[in-house]
């Protein structure tokens, strides 16, 4: 139960008398009523108690009195760009041909780096850890292909950053992907590449009794990249 207020009580006893007074003098309340009004007002032991002797006069009284309280909303913050974890592991290419296969695909970030260089990164047998995977790709003057045909990820989000200029990064993913981006491209392009559309399955007719898969797991692609081309392939 909510405890009485008597801050400020005298004050606030003063004001209720004198509009009272103020009511009685404009015979607006009868005497046997001002009285009891009074009387009832000099007794209040809280402000509660003293809002209930003027609880019928106009809304503005009461207001003057006994001010509502002012609600200040919550600032709304504007929405911010997406959050990518540092990198817990990095791996740098620069002047040469860098292929490997990847271990572990897993929460912690690991950085791809290739400075003038060809670079290949094979995510197919990695071991997958956890639900939110994450791997940040940087090509700069490079040419940088990565495998992430893991038949592991259903059910996964797999975050994938990409940065860097004057190059391509080309993502190998599985199908039946949910595929969200909110990327960059500077004096560049983003392509999107089906396999199973190919010009060759469409004048064969291949492919054409192939139900549409379904949203196994879900990519989401982040970054900026300038001068050069991101191409998404399953």
């Amino acid at each position: 139960m909510k405890q009485p207020t008597t801050y400020g009580l005298p004050n606030k006893r003063e004001a209720v008398i004198k509009q009272l007074n103020l009511a009685y003098s404009e015979q607006n309340l009868e005497e046997e009523e001002f009285e009891s009004r009074l009387k009832e007002a000099t007794n209040a032991q809280s402000i509660e108690e003293l809002k209930l002797v003027i609880f019928d006069f106009p809304i503005a009284i009461q207001d003057s009195i006994f001010p509502k309280e002012t609600i200040v909303p919550a600032k709304v913050q504007a929405p911010s760009s997406p959050v990518v974890p540092s990198p817990r592991n990095k791996f740098q290419s620069i002047l040469g041909n860098d292929s490997r296969s990847i271990p572990t695909l897993s929460q912690n970030m690991s950085k791809f780096s290739a400075i003038l260089s060809e670079q290949k990164l094979d995510f197919r047998l990695s071991q997958i850890v956890g639900d939110d995977l994450y791997v940040h790709c940087e090509a700069i003057l490079s040419s940088v292909t990565v495998d992430l045909r893991n038949e592991n990820l259903e059910g996964k989000t797999l975050h994938i950053h990409v940065t860097g200029s004057l190059g391509e990064i080309k993502l190998l993913i599985p199908r039946g992907a949910a595929i969200q981006k909110s990327i960059h491209s500077v004096m560049g392009e983003f392509k999107v590449q089906d396999k199973n559309r190919s010009w060759i399955k469409r004048i064969t007719g291949l492919g054409k009794q192939e139900e549409p898969e379904k949203d196994r797991f879900t990519v989401n692609i982040t970054g900026t990249y300038w001068l050069g081309n991101i191409k998404l392939v399953y």
